[in-house]
């Protein structure tokens, strides 16, 4: 786990905790918790490259400011039951809720589910929407190529025939060098990027009991 200078971590883990996206230009704000704090971070950048963030505030000064402007950061990892209050804990912090100094729209720390958008927000959606041509994928013709392709996977099994060939066929077959090497890059920046908790899982034996102790700012665990 690594810190900037500012306090905050800059390695994204698979935790649950507190995030910020800073701008840079403007020193404004957005908090949010998630269970998953890389793939929250990684659903940011979706939406927001696509132009359709749920958050026109956000969206507009990442149109005007530019990706380059902005600063994803870990705040805080805390247990899945305390996101809320420890998001407002930060709420409260940044002021991020303020127009003058964050994105927030919330006073209060809650979920987005059942927010009635208004204004430029549902305007922005609407657009995104329009954006969105999946009219190819119904058609009548795509249609019953779907149903085709459905059907013929549905239920189907190799015979024992078909099965020895396949295993035939991969007989002193070996991937190449390069393969190689880039699988085992990709699994060790995976495994480098789990929490020191979730590494030690992966790797000690099963059974071994540990003891999760929450601090302000971080999770630790102790054997």
């Amino acid at each position: 786990m690594t810190t900037s200078a500012l306090g905050v971590m800059t390695n994204i883990p698979r935790a649950s905790g507190i995030y910020q996206w800073l701008c840079i230009p403007t020193g404004k704000v957005y908090v949010g918790s998630t269970q998953n704090l890389q793939k929250r971070r990684s659903h940011h950048l979706f939406e927001l490259r696509q132009n359709r963030h749920s958050n026109a505030y956000l969206q507009h000064a990442w149109d005007k400011y530019g990706e380059s402007e902005f600063l994803f950061s870990v705040l805080e990892l805390c247990p899945i039951e305390r996101l809320i209050e420890r998001e407002q804990h930060w709420i409260d912090a940044t002021r991020c809720n303020q127009r003058v100094y964050g994105f927030n729209r919330r006073i209060v720390a809650e979920s987005d589910r059942g927010l009635k958008r208004e204004g430029q927000a549902l305007e922005n959606i609407r657009q995104a929407n329009k954006r969105q041509d999946h009219s190819h994928l119904h058609t009548p013709e795509a249609r019953e190529k779907a149903r085709h392709a459905a059907a013929k996977r549905r239920g189907v099994a190799f015979t024992d025939d078909h099965k020895a060939k396949l295993s035939k066929a991969k007989i002193g077959t070996k991937r190449k060098p390069e393969v190689v090497a880039h699988f085992g890059a990709t699994i060790r920046q995976q495994f480098a990027s789990l929490m020191p908790e979730e590494r030690a899982r992966r790797v000690a034996p099963k059974g071994i009991d540990r003891v999760f102790i929450l601090t302000d700012k971080v999770m630790s665990t102790t054997y």
